[in-house]
């Protein structure tokens, strides 16, 4: 053969090997970049569920604070109601105290009840004697609603009914007991 021809097979087999290795490496190019587009797909998506996944791991943790601190508001105004209704007068036992403690010959003209222990409550009224005075001022030192009862004043003055007979008025002065609350079923308040 031809040393031309020669050349020329050289030549194609060159060429037939060279489209080969290229064919291939275009083939392996190809594999690559979809195996890195795939990838890249993955781990995009990855990315968008670990987002989704933190964004609502911060929104159950705000709802949990937002639970925690909605239960302490609550039960702060439990507590405060409770405080309200320790603090609340029970009227009925005290005005039986107070009716339970006065005596036949004494009548009651006022009284200024309160229920802050640094206010102290005062009784005016009148009396036949001292003795319905003193008297008067024992049982209501007696009584549960009422404590350190004093007698302010007694001084000699006219019957409010107008009969023609010795009246004493006087002032006494005492501090409220705090009374235990009572239920709503129970009523007494």
């Amino acid at each position: 053969m031809p040393p031309e021809i020669k050349n020329e097979i050289n030549f194609a087999k060159k060429n037939a090997k060279l489209v080969k290795y290229l064919t291939e490496i275009a083939a392996f190019l190809v594999v690559l970049i979809g195996f890195f587009g795939v990838l890249t797909f993955v781990i995009g998506s990855e990315q968008k569920v670990a987002t989704i996944e933190k964004n609502l791991a911060s929104a159950q943790v705000n709802n949990q604070q937002d639970i925690v601190s909605g239960s302490q508001d609550l039960a702060t105004r439990i507590n405060l109601i409770g405080q309200l209704s320790n603090q609340k007068i029970n009227w009925t036992e005290v005005l039986s105290a107070l009716s339970a403690s006065t005596p036949a010959n004494v009548q009651l003209e006022t009284a200024n009840i309160s229920s802050d222990p640094k206010v102290r409550t005062k009784i005016f009224g009148y009396a036949s004697s001292n003795t319905d005075v003193v008297l008067f001022k024992d049982l209501l030192a007696g009584s549960k609603q009422f404590q350190y009862v004093d007698i302010e004043s007694i001084t000699p003055g006219s019957d409010p009914t107008g009969a023609n007979r010795p009246t004493q008025v006087f002032s006494l002065t005492g501090n409220m007991v705090a009374s235990t609350p009572t239920s709503p079923t129970t009523g007494g308040n």
